[in-house]
């Protein structure tokens, strides 16, 4: 499964989005993250954990919730 990514521009600042999947021994999350292009700085950070996501053959579609919350992000920073 492909992690979706994009770049958005708010208030004049290219924004890094990424998507990292951590599949720890006790929590799997995905994280949704808001870099500062320019300076590489982490400015927010979004993330869904569920026990469900440790089954053996479930599969979460993360690219809804990766949408949600960048239209969210574009919503609080406009």
């Amino acid at each position: 499964m492909s992690l979706p990514a994009t770049t958005i521009e708010i208030g004049g600042k290219e924004i890094e989005v990424i998507t990292l999947e951590d599949k720890g021994t006790k929590v799997h999350s995905f994280e949704v993250l808001f870099l500062e292009k320019a300076t590489q700085q982490n400015i927010a950070t979004y993330s869904v954990n569920h026990p469900r996501f440790k089954e053996k053959g479930f599969v979460y579609d993360i690219t809804s919730f990766f949408d949600s919350v960048v239209a969210d992000f574009k919503r609080i920073g406009a």
